[in-house]
């Protein structure tokens, strides 16, 4: 009687390794649901700071942001911001880049108006603020504000993603990437794209 149904046990597992042989080795998957086919989803990584743009035809955007900043104690009791830089790297097909444009934008810009160092950003080059050379009234000098407002930044944004993104449909690489320098001066910041695979 033991031996019977070893031999039943023994036949099962044989057809079960067949039938999952014929599935690996015909490459037939099965999804996880067909809720799923059709979806776009959006991936926030908080671990290495990317973002992930994707949809099921397999083209995924990237958007990897690096941020660095430095502080100065003066005095044993006054912490100062120093110097920092935000730099983006968007990576994806010159195709995907296009159609998922206005995302990669929004995305960006909410991340930076997040940033701790939005409020430091400088509107232009420190000497041609407080250049006070040409005043002709004798008023005393008033003190221009240096800094960049909030909707000068998000403009600044959408125009350099948006004019690299516009330039990247004219290379001929199967993907592409956009890397965004955003540093303390606004009137430095650029993007600029680069193609990796051909």
């Amino acid at each position: 009687m033991d031996n019977h149904i070893l031999i039943k046990s023994y036949k099962k597992y044989i057809i079960c390794s067949v039938f999952a042989s014929i599935l690996f080795f015909s490459g037939i998957s099965f999804p996880l649901s067909l809720s799923q086919e059709e979806t776009r989803s959006i991936q926030n990584t908080t671990d290495d700071n990317s973002l992930t743009l994707s949809d099921q035809s397999k083209e995924i955007v990237q958007i990897t942001k690096t941020a660095t900043a430095s502080y100065n104690i003066v005095n044993d009791s006054t912490g100062l911001l120093g110097t920092f830089d935000t730099t983006y790297t968007i990576t994806g097909s010159s195709d995907s880049l296009s159609k998922s444009k206005d995302l990669i934008i929004t995305m960006v810009t909410s991340d930076f108006d997040k940033s701790p160092t939005i409020g430091y950003i400088r509107a232009a080059d420190i000497e041609h603020i407080f250049d006070v050379s040409n005043k002709t009234d004798s008023s005393p000098p008033a003190l221009p504000n240096p800094f960049a407002d909030e909707q000068t930044i998000n403009y600044t944004l959408s125009q350099e993603i948006s004019n690299a993104i516009d330039a990247a449909q004219n290379i001929k690489f199967t993907t592409v990437a956009i890397q965004c320098n955003f540093g303390m001066n606004i009137m430095d910041w650029k993007c600029k794209d680069h193609g990796i695979y051909g």
